[in-house]
């Protein structure tokens, strides 16, 4: 698949392509993390062969057996149960570490200790670390409010529940605080890997009346637009804010996109991941399944943000309280912009230097 040159268009064995399709409801059983691969990794002598793709850990799901275990966003997975990750795919990974309730899974962790200037001083930790599948129920959407009445909702994925569940958390914000009107808005899709692109469009949807929210672009050059669904629109008459790190991928994107082309809100925070591709599934007869890339997709001004991702008004690289807790420099930054503490100056030189993250 790699001779292709997209390194989104890949095979899903039967067991990948079940586990794909459980995943995308909502429920899975696993270890508790979202995944994904990183190219071309080299790290300690323990990650060769160098230069081999390897799995790491974008975010551990809060409660589950990994974030019980101390495994860590950005963590590399060099191996699973004794297997090596070399140049294995997403699924494949997703489809090792699952498995029956209850059972164990061991995974080989590579730990970045410290980030100094010159490369070869860089500190690795080495961990074998054992879990026990469980059931991981995936509730996309949590609500939390902070003082002064600013809505904190934060959106992890984009699957089967998504809208139902942003939906009802949009019309708690609208209610307000115990009757008190909610102040502003802060939407955090920081870690958020994507998902169902028609979930993305409901989401957008819910901020923007009419006009698309998405627009797909075909190898051919031909082009169509996945227009705000009706009946969905809000009408929030408050500011609103977007979080995004280096981790916000894929729909996420789309939304974040959508919502800054549309003037409908501010996007604080780090350069996004910068995945613009859109893939279909073929069902083959061994019941697996391709995810062929097909298209590009573009902001509704058609900007075209592959490998560099949606660049923030304002820019705030996460701090250690970001990664840990999200109760860090971005947050804060969208409080005191709510709060009318952040000048358009203070925006302004952020656009100004804006580059990516990493």
């Amino acid at each position: 698949m790699r001779a292709l040159g997209d390194r989104f268009t890949r095979y899903m064995t039967p067991e990948d392509y079940n586990e794909f399709l459980v995943s995308n409801k909502g429920e899975f059983t696993g270890i508790g993390a979202r995944i994904d691969v990183k190219d071309e990794y080299a790290g300690s002598p323990q990650a060769k062969p160098w230069g081999a793709a390897r799995p790491f850990i974008v975010e551990p799901i809060a409660g589950g057996p990994a974030a019980r275990a101390g495994i860590k966003r950005g963590d590399v997975i060099l191996a699973i149960d004794g297997r090596s990750t070399a140049d294995m795919s997403e699924d494949a990974t997703v489809s090792y570490i699952r498995g029956t309730r209850g059972t164990p899974v061991t995974l080989k962790i590579e730990r970045k200790l410290n980030t100094p200037k010159n490369p070869k001083d860089i500190k690795y930790d080495v961990l074998d670390i054992q879990l026990k599948r469980d059931l991981i129920e995936m509730h996309p959407v949590t609500l939390e409010w902070l003082p002064s009445n600013i809505a904190w909702l934060k959106l992890e994925e984009f699957n089967e529940k998504t809208d139902n569940e942003f939906g009802a958390a949009l019309k708690k914000v609208v209610a307000g605080n115990g009757g008190a009107p909610a102040k502003g808005l802060i939407l955090d899709m920081r870690s958020n890997p994507g998902g169902l692109l028609n979930s993305a469009v409901d989401v957008g949807s819910r901020f923007i009346q009419s006009g698309p929210i998405v627009i797909t672009r075909e190898r051919s050059g031909q082009e169509r637009p996945y227009n705000a669904e009706k009946g969905r629109f809000m009408n929030l008459k408050m500011p609103v804010t977007v979080l995004v790190d280096r981790y916000s991928a894929s729909a996420a994107e789309i939304v974040a996109g959508a919502l800054k082309d549309k003037d409908k809100a501010t996007i604080i925070g780090e350069p996004s991941f910068g995945k613009a591709s859109v893939q279909v599934l073929v069902d083959l007869k061994n019941g697996g399944a391709l995810v062929i890339t097909t298209a590009k997709y573009l902001t509704p001004s058609k900007q075209d943000i592959s490998d560099k991702g949606i660049a923030p008004d304002i820019v705030v690289q996460s701090s250690e309280e970001d990664e840990k807790t999200g109760r860090g420099a971005v947050l804060q930054k969208a409080v005191d912009f709510l709060n009318g503490k952040t000048t358009s100056t203070d925006a302004m030189t952020a656009k100004a230097g804006t580059r990516r993250v990493e």
